[in-house]
C-alpha cells in the first residue's frame, strides 16, 4: 500500500512540472553600417509557449574576452545607439521572425545582447549583438588596391599591364645576359 501511495504522489508531481521550449537563431547578430544609417537583421524565435514574451537589449562599454550577460548593464542610448525591436510579443504560433534595427549616432564598435523572456516562467533566450559603425563621410568600402595598373577600360574594368611589363623586362634581361655572355667569351678568347 505504501508503494502505491508513493507512486501516486510521484505521478501527481510529475504532471505539475511543465517545461517551455524556447529557442532563438542566430546566436550572434552582426550589424555593419555608417553613422545615422538604419541597419536591420532578423532573429527567429521558436517556441511551444503561448502567452506574452518580453524583449530587452543590454549593452557593454568595453568588450571582455569572455561574454557574461551580467556584465551588460547599459542601455543602447548610453552608447549613442538607437535599437528598434518588438519589446512585447503575444505568442500564438510556434515560429516568429523578429526584425531588429539599429542606428548609430557615432562611429565605433559596440557589443550587446537581445534577450526574450516569458512573463510567467523562468524561460529566456538571447542573441549576442556586434555593431560596427563607420563615419558616413568616409568610404564604407575597403581601401583600394594600389600598385601599377595600365589604366581603366570602361568595358573591362581595370587593365592589368603587369604581364606586358614582365615580358618586356624578361626580354631586356635576356638581351643583357646574352650581351654579357658574348663579351665574356670575347674576353676569354684574347
Amino acid at each position: 500500500m505504501k508503494f502505491l501511495l508513493t507512486l501516486f504522489t510521484i505521478l501527481s508531481l510529475i504532471s505539475l512540472v511543465s517545461a517551455t521550449k524556447l529557442g532563438i537563431t542566430p546566436g550572434n547578430l552582426i550589424f555593419n553600417g555608417s553613422i545615422n544609417e538604419k541597419i536591420c537583421e532578423n532573429i527567429t524565435l521558436s517556441t511551444d509557449y503561448r502567452g506574452s514574451i518580453i524583449g530587452e537589449s543590454k549593452w557593454i562599454e568595453s568588450v571582455k574576452e569572455k561574454r557574461n550577460v551580467v556584465d551588460y548593464n547599459l542601455v543602447a542610448g548610453d552608447l549613442n545607439l538607437m535599437i528598434d525591436f518588438p519589446e512585447q510579443i503575444n505568442i500564438s504560433k510556434n515560429i516568429w521572425n523578429i526584425p531588429i534595427c539599429i542606428t548609430g549616432k557615432k562611429s565605433g564598435k559596440f557589443n550587446g545582447a537581445i534577450i526574450y523572456k516569458t512573463t510567467d516562467s523562468y524561460a529566456g533566450v538571447g542573441s549576442w549583438i556586434e555593431v560596427n559603425i563607420k563615419n558616413s563621410g568616409g568610404s564604407q568600402y575597403p581601401a583600394p588596391i594600389t600598385g601599377f595598373f595600365g589604366g581603366v577600360d570602361e568595358n573591362k574594368g581595370v587593365k592589368n599591364t603587369f604581364s606586358l611589363i614582365s615580358i618586356v623586362v624578361s626580354v631586356m634581361l635576356l638581351i643583357m645576359l646574352s650581351v654579357l655572355i658574348i663579351i665574356s667569351r670575347k674576353m676569354g678568347e684574347k
